[in-house]
C-alpha cells in the first residue's frame, strides 16, 4: 500500500505530513545523500542523515511535494551550480549512494 506522506518545506526544515508527522530542521541537517531502491514504484529516494550516526530522514520521489523539497535543499545547501539532482537519480539500484553534500565539507 502506498503511503500518503506528503512534503512541505518551511524556513525551519523539511516536513513529512502524514499519519504520523516528522521532519528535519536546516540547522540539524548534517549530509545529504541520493540512491535509488530496486523498486520500480519507489524510485529516487533522498535520505537526509541528521548525525554521524545514522538518524536520518528519507523523502521519496514520489511522495506530493518532492520537487520542492530537493528545490529547497538545493536553495538551501547553496547547491544552485550543482547538478545533485541528475546524479542522484541517475545512480542504480544496488549501487553505492551519492554524496549530494556534508556540513563537515567531505
Amino acid at each position: 500500500m502506498m503511503s500518503k506522506t506528503e512534503l512541505f518545506v518551511d524556513a525551519s526544515g523539511i516536513w513529512c505530513m502524514g499519519s504520523q508527522p516528522y521532519g528535519i530542521k536546516w540547522v540539524d541537517l548534517y549530509q545529504v545523500w541520493g540512491y535509488t531502491l530496486d523498486y520500480p514504484e519507489i524510485g529516487s529516494q533522498l535520505e537526509l542523515a541528521l548525525t554521524h550516526h545514522g538518524a536520518n530522514l528519507v523523502i521519496n520521489a514520489t511522495w506530493p511535494g518532492f520537487d520542492k523539497a530537493a528545490a529547497a535543499i538545493t536553495e538551501y545547501l547553496f547547491l544552485e551550480n550543482n547538478d545533485w539532482r541528475q546524479h542522484a537519480a541517475a545512480v542504480k539500484a544496488g549501487a553505492a549512494p551519492y554524496l549530494v553534500w556534508s556540513k563537515d565539507g567531505k
